[in-house]
């Protein structure tokens, strides 16, 4: 992969991780869900389909959450399709302690887990960045 890809999807990476969309939660479910639907919108692919990505309410939601439905088509039709599916809430960040302020800034949360007394098989996957 190329460095630009590199740091995009970190950056992407980063900032899906700072959103507060802990389970249940109208508020932060929406906004993740509004954020990857404009961060989709934009890609080429979906200005020139935009009928392929869709911000969806979920039926008989007390909350009123929304998912995102988002498909690309192949050039040239085919019976093969391929499905990816994933969920963006998040449980409570109680188990991390006195670190749960840092919970959704991973950078800051990797200083503050670096200055902490860790196991030294932690440190090392740490310093590896595994």
């Amino acid at each position: 992969m190329n460095t630009y890809a590199e740091s995009e999807l970190y950056r992407l990476l980063t900032d899906l991780v700072k959103f507060r969309s802990i389970s249940p939660s109208r508020e932060g479910e929406n906004e993740i869900a509004r954020f990857i639907f404009d961060t989709l919108s934009v890609q080429p692919y979906f200005r020139g389909h935009p009928e392929d990505v869709r911000l969806l309410p979920l039926d008989n939601d007390l909350l009123e959450r929304h998912f995102i439905f988002a498909m690309v088509r192949a050039p040239k039709p085919t019976s093969d399709t391929v499905l990816l599916a994933g969920h963006m809430d998040v449980v409570g960040v109680q188990a991390c302690g006195s670190l749960a302020p840092s919970a959704f800034d991973p950078e800051e949360y990797t200083e503050r887990i670096r200055a902490a007394d860790i196991a030294p098989e932690v440190r090392k996957d740490l310093e590896t960045r595994e």
